[in-house]
């Protein structure tokens, strides 16, 4: 996954971090804790900007950049 960015997050993005999770759970619980964590907060950050879209504009993002 990406490095946390300002802007809403595009479908890509969505199923990259979707396609993320599926690896995680088929490689079941004996995955490297370190991964897991990268997950989690690569999720916590797509969800944020999904959940506050506004985020974009205040820190100075054009939110028309990546329609």
């Amino acid at each position: 996954m990406s490095t946390p960015s300002a802007h809403a997050p595009n479908p890509g993005e969505i199923a990259e971090l979707l396609a993320w999770a599926r690896r995680l759970t088929e490689a079941g619980p004996g995955t490297d804790p370190a991964e897991r964590i990268a997950y989690q907060a690569a999720k916590n950050d797509l969800l944020t900007r999904i959940t506050d879209p506004g985020a974009a504009r205040r820190d100075g993002a054009d939110p028309e950049e990546h329609r």
